[in-house]
């Protein structure tokens, strides 16, 4: 693992805190705490994200479309629980940003 020099660190803190206080990270925050009170969900969206990882890397073109939908059909009840329905959208707005922003650092730092 790399050290960050001083300054590197504090800006990364400022960056940090910056992100902590955004309102898709406070609204990811929220749907987080609430699932956690539902272990048997949390358990289910593990299942549900390892699952769609595997059909991911497993499957390419047709095949991957129709594992996809066998995929979604299996997982409708999960996904149509309404808390379900907001800690992934809140989940997936989280990683959206993060994406975002490391396309910003690649393309201002010439990286791309």
């Amino acid at each position: 693992m790399i050290r960050l020099d001083e300054n590197m660190e504090k800006s990364l803190r400022s960056f940090i805190e910056t992100i902590a206080q955004t309102e898709i990270y406070q609204n990811y925050a929220i749907q987080k705490e609430r699932l956690k009170e539902e272990p048997e969900l949390e358990r289910q969206i593990d299942d549900y994200r390892h699952k769609n990882l595997e059909i991911q890397q497993n499957y390419h073109g047709e095949e991957l479309l129709q594992k996809m939908e066998e995929f979604e059909m299996n997982y409708a009840s999960l996904c149509a629980n309404p808390l379900v329905d907001r800690y992934l959208s809140a989940e997936l707005a989280l990683a959206r940003m993060y994406q975002e922003i490391q396309k910003e650092i690649h393309e201002r730092l010439g990286l791309h």
